[in-house]
């Protein structure tokens, strides 16, 4: 199984602010930008990746934000029929709990892609 690593890199976080919910793909308001201000221009690997995990297989979706919780998706198997949903700390990318389910039915998608996408 190909393994993932999910990079977060919210400035925010990184640099301790209190960042705003972020709670679907392209944020809060589905057009990508944030609300938050002080963001940096550039983002720096040393400076503002606040963690790393290894997902549990392929994952593409966009991390969820709501409150202290960061919520991501993975999938996995031959098949890509396991389905992964992870809860994680925001402060410091800990598993706060993790759920595994099978896929019902067919699962097949474009081999670039994920079905947790």
């Amino acid at each position: 199984m190909k393994k993932i690593i999910l990079t977060f890199t919210f400035a925010a976080l990184a640099n301790g602010l209190a960042a705003g919910d972020w709670p679907g793909f392209r944020g809060p308001l589905g057009n990508g930008v944030s609300d938050e201000v002080g963001l940096p221009v550039a983002l720096d690997a040393k400076k503002h990746i606040a963690w790393r995990i290894d997902l549990p297989g392929r994952g593409l979706s966009s991390p969820l934000v709501v409150g202290d919780r960061v919520f991501v998706t993975a999938s996995g198997g031959t098949r890509q029929d396991h389905l992964q949903i992870l809860c994680l700390n925001a402060a410091d990318g800990s598993v706060v709990w993790q759920r595994q389910f099978w896929a019902m039915g067919s699962t097949m998608c474009h081999d670039k892609t994920s079905i947790a996408a």
